[in-house]
């Protein structure tokens, strides 16, 4: 092979890593923020009726580690922990007391969607305890 060939071949590999490393990759780190203030709505159906209560939640993130605690206008309380992806999964613990006092805690599986501005989670079934019935199709949509 030639020098000038040689050359040719040598800058033709060069531009062509170079134009690899620009398309792809894995990223340093997870490109999806979603630590901080979220508001929204959580939206479930008991005894017949859909209910929408509004919930706050404050969430905070390593990585793609996210945890955080939410809290409903009506009182009930949970602490979210997720996987920061567009396809969200995770678990969410859940606590209410009932007008007698009792109360009542379960936890759940999570999963939806996420954007760095919008989340949009269903929760798993919970198993009733006692004189603890849970809301079926409970869904909670936060925004910020």
């Amino acid at each position: 092979m030639t020098a000038k060939r040689t050359r040719l071949v040598v800058a033709a590999l060069i531009v062509i890593a170079a134009a690899a490393a620009a398309c792809g990759g894995s990223p340093a780190g997870p490109s999806l923020n979603l630590a901080g203030a979220w508001s929204g709505a959580l939206t479930f159906v008991t005894a017949g009726v859909t209910v929408t209560d509004s919930v706050t939640a404050t969430l905070s993130q390593s990585g793609s580690s996210v945890t955080g605690g939410w809290t409903s206008a009506g009182g009930t309380t949970g602490q979210l922990t997720l996987t920061a992806a567009a396809d969200i999964t995770g678990t969410t613990t859940i606590s209410q007391t009932t007008i007698t006092g009792q109360v009542c805690s379960g936890s759940t599986s999570v999963s939806g969607t996420a954007t760095s501005s919008r989340l949009e989670l269903s929760l798993g079934a919970l198993t009733a305890t006692g004189s603890c019935p849970w809301a079926t199709n409970q869904q909670m949509v936060l925004t910020r």
